[in-house]
């Protein structure tokens, strides 16, 4: 797309908001994508930056129409939740827990909410 338009404004497809994950004054980011190329077809595209081993990483990745930060904490860092849901009412719910490293999938369900 730049090699295209390189006057294109690429600062425009993303949001970004500061969290706090941990119990510390460190913060961490939410990066949110804005349109395409940085969403899915029904679904927003959601990156957590946080630092690890002292530098900026992508800890976790979800594609989701709401991500929530949860009170939960494992190895310092708050617990994520990613959820979606279709207009037809199927979606999931999925839960992350840190692992000192990066957010893995903890726990998985699928909701089924009929009109």
């Amino acid at each position: 797309m730049l090699r295209d338009d390189p006057h294109l404004q690429v600062d425009s497809f993303y949001a970004a908001y500061r969290v706090k994950l941990t119990s510390s004054n460190d913060l961490a980011y939410i990066v949110e994508g804005r349109g395409n190329p940085v969403t899915g077809a029904d679904n927003d595209w959601f990156w957590v930056v946080g630092t690890v081993a002292a530098k900026p990483a992508v800890v976790l990745f979800c594609g989701a129409l709401n991500l929530a930060i949860l009170p939960g904490v494992h190895d310092s860092l708050r617990d994520i939740r990613c959820t979606w849901e279709s207009p037809g009412g199927d979606g999931f719910i999925e839960d992350y827990r840190f692992n000192r490293q990066t957010y893995v999938l903890f726990r998985k369900s699928e909701t089924h909410r009929r009109p």
